[in-house]
Formats: C-alpha cells, sequence, structure tokens
C-alpha cells in the first residue's frame, strides 16, 4: 500500500530540496566524461568577430514602444516589480501573484475543466488560455470568457496554439495551421498558412506591433522567422552561411532588429538532441523588402581556441544594453549544464560583465523589465526534461537568491 506525505511536509521537504539545490549551484561546474579532460566552467578571451553595425536608438523606450508594465502599488514592500504570472502544475491552472515579501503567495485565476497548456498575459489584463482543444479568452476582472477556437477532438493539427497579445493588448495572435490575427472573434483572420511540411506559430510581437517573430517547425529543424501581418511576408532568420537562426530571442526596444540566442544547438543531451541551427549570440537587423534577415554573430557559436558557446534567454534593457545566460565548454556536455549570467553592450559584445559569481541549472529566466533581477525556473530534482520546477528570485548583484515558489513554469509578467 502506497501512502502520501502530508502537503506541508511535502512542501517543506521541497523548499529544503530548493535550498539545497542553491548551495550546489554556487559556482557550480559541469563534469565531463571519465575519457576526456576536465571540462570547465570559464569566460572565454575576446572574440575576433566581424565588425556588426547597430542602429541603436540614444533614448530608452520611445512613444511607438510597448505600453510599460503598470505600477505595482506594494512595489515597495515586494521583491516583484509587478505582478507574476505562472502555471502551477497542481491543479494545472494559471495563478498569479501580487505583493511577495519573503515568499509569493499565488492565487488561481483560471478554473477551466481541462488542463491548461499554454497561455499569455495583455497589459489590460486579460488572458488568452489554450485548454484542450480551445483558445479562451478570460476578461481583464477574470469574470467573463470568450471562446475564439474550437477545434474537433481527434484533429491535433487543428488545435490552438501559441496565444501572444501585441503591444497594448488590441490584437492576438495565435498558432491553427497557420498564424490568425484579430481583435475578436469575429475579425480574426489567417495572416499566413503553415508552410508545406512545417508549422509556423508565433514567438513575440515587435515593441511598436509593427511585426511578429515567429516559429517554424518540421521534423528536421526549428528556426526563427519575421512575419509582417499585413502582407503575410516572412523573412526567414538566417546566417551568411544560409543556416537557420533559432530558437530564443529578444526585440530591441524600437524594433529595429533582434538578438537571437538558441543555448541547446546540438549536444550530447539525449532529450535535447536537436538540428536547431547555431549557437552563440546573434543580431538580426528588420526592416521590410528583404528576402531573409542575416544575422551578424555577437558570440559566435565557437570561441577562438575552437571551444563551444552556448547563450540562451537574452534580453534587452531600457538602455540598450542586454542580459543574458551563458557558458563556455571546451566538449559538448553529456547532461545539463549550468549557466551564469551576464551583462554586455552591443556595441561591445566581447567585454561583458558577470552579473553573479555562481551559475545554475536553469528551465527558464524570466527578466525584470529594468534588468535589476531575473526569475529562474530550476529543474526538478532527479526528473526527466519536463517543464516547471522551483522558482527562485536572482538580484544582479551579489544578494543571495531567494526561493520564491515552490513549482511553476511559463512565467510572465502583467498587471
Amino acid at each position: 500500500m502506497t501512502s502520501r506525505l502530508p502537503v506541508q511536509l511535502s512542501r517543506t521537504l521541497l523548499l529544503i530540496g530548493v535550498a539545497f539545490s542553491l548551495a550546489i549551484l554556487a559556482g557550480c561546474k559541469m563534469p565531463a566524461p571519465d575519457s576526456d579532460p576536465a571540462a570547465s566552467f570559464s569566460i572565454p578571451t575576446a572574440q575576433p568577430t566581424s565588425p556588426v553595425s547597430i542602429d541603436l536608438p540614444p533614448t530608452p523606450l520611445g512613444s511607438s514602444g510597448p505600453l510599460p508594465l503598470p505600477h505595482n502599488p506594494n512595489a515597495t514592500n515586494s521583491l516583484l516589480p509587478s505582478a507574476l504570472y505562472l502555471l502551477r502544475p497542481d491543479p494545472n491552472q494559471i495563478t498569479r501573484s501580487g505583493a511577495c515579501l519573503r515568499r509569493c503567495r499565488t492565487d488561481q485565476v483560471t478554473f477551466s475543466d481541462t488542463p491548461v497548456s499554454q497561455y499569455d498575459i495583455s497589459s489590460d489584463g486579460r488572458l488568452a488560455v489554450i485548454t484542450a482543444q480551445s483558445l479562451i479568452v478570460y476578461s481583464a476582472d477574470k469574470t467573463q470568457t470568450e471562446t475564439w477556437l474550437n477545434s474537433s477532438p481527434g484533429l491535433p493539427e487543428q488545435n490552438p496554439r501559441a496565444p501572444r497579445w501585441a503591444p497594448g493588448g488590441g490584437q492576438l495572435a495565435y498558432a491553427a495551421q497557420g498564424v490568425w490575427i484579430g481583435r475578436s472573434p469575429n475579425t480574426v483572420h489567417l495572416a499566413v498558412a503553415d508552410p508545406p511540411g512545417s508549422r509556423i506559430r508565433p514567438f513575440d510581437w515587435s515593441p511598436d506591433g509593427r511585426w511578429l517573430l515567429v516559429t517554424i517547425d518540421s521534423q528536421e529543424q526549428s528556426k526563427l522567422a519575421v512575419l509582417d501581418p499585413a502582407t503575410g511576408v516572412i523573412q526567414t532568420l538566417v546566417t551568411a552561411d544560409g543556416i537557420p537562426a533559432c530558437c530564443q530571442a529578444a526585440w530591441a526596444p524600437q524594433s529595429q532588429g533582434l538578438v537571437v540566442a538558441n543555448p541547446y544547438p546540438t549536444t550530447g543531451i539525449p532529450e535535447l538532441q536537436t538540428q536547431n541551427g547555431v549557437g552563440g549570440l546573434w543580431w538580426a537587423p528588420v526592416s521590410a523588402n528583404q528576402a531573409e534577415i542575416q544575422v551578424s554573430a555577437l558570440l559566435p557559436s565557437f570561441a577562438a581556441d575552437e571551444t563551444y558557446n552556448f547563450v540562451g534567454w537574452p534580453h534587452f534593457n531600457p538602455d540598450t544594453t542586454i542580459q543574458y545566460a551563458f557558458a563556455n565548454f571546451p566538449l559538448l556536455p553529456q547532461q545539463r549544464f549550468p549557466l551564469a549570467l551576464y551583462k554586455a553592450s552591443l556595441a561591445t559584445p566581447d567585454l561583458r560583465q558577470m552579473l553573479r559569481a555562481e551559475s545554475f541549472l536553469v528551465d527558464q529566466i524570466l527578466w525584470s523589465p529594468n534588468g535589476e533581477l531575473a526569475l529562474l525556473v530550476l529543474p526538478m530534482p532527479g526528473s526527466v526534461w519536463k517543464s516547471g520546477g522551483p522558482v527562485i528570485l536572482v538580484p544582479t548583484g551579489q544578494d543571495p537568491a531567494t526561493p520564491l515558489i515552490e513549482q511553476g513554469a511559463s512565467l510572465k509578467w502583467g498587471p
């Protein structure tokens, strides 16, 4: 007969496990296979990268930029700059935390009969939720719902995916055998259909709402592209050698381009085996009338000494500096590897500043808008690769990391 631990004891053990993980992660290094030289976490020397011309604005967010996050009246008494939304594995619904003092209390905000798999939160507080075969939009006060799409059971290719609100919350984009965009269920229209043998889904709107970054997935690879919703034209992001760029990105504040990173281009980790293009960190200028967008290396996939550069979870600060997670290894890692947090200027990406002395195993990083802190979702101890785990707050100084939430996934800022 199997017994279950009381809930309070389970939570206590989990928090102890998180604290233990934080202690281990401080100064964490990546072990190498026994037959190879020890793989160390290191900061590579300056890379001989090609000059990159980047037209950055002299000022931070302009009038065409995204709406700022709503002011949190409890910010002076909170660890967080605004409310935090996330998926909780039990009961597989969306929760929201307001002011967080030592830890965050989360309140459930969706109550669907089926688990929530994906969601997005608009600047005015509306939720776009994927549950089972449906796309449901919750009102700002979460008291009313509106069905945007119900697909047919047994036809998963028709299921809605990846909802993304445009800046200001006026339009919603989602995937369902193509990308659909609209202001209501009655105005939604097909912006672009799935390419043959591939699926296309929204990734992130540009701050001015002019462009929609999308991911194009096939059995062979994943790649990023920029969609012009007004014309349906798609521009794939590629290197000078024609290799597609993937898989994470952050828009520049004035929407003139984005930085692209891929922390797991090719590894020896079975659950992360991909053919997702190049690693490193890249700049992609965006403008109309381009058949393709050629990216330029800020940090190439390989350092000058032929070691591997891994970069992930890039973020633009309002002053146009960037922050990201980074690791360098002489060999392809054979298990999950830790990354450290860095800050750099786009003009001199090699002269980067280490934000923390320790490194972390990461499932997700959510940066605060000003870059002063990061929320990290850690892998569940001993788990296979899956979404969700303990959430910790990591200041970008030397204040200690703080356990925040016992378990969560898909972290997003919101009102």
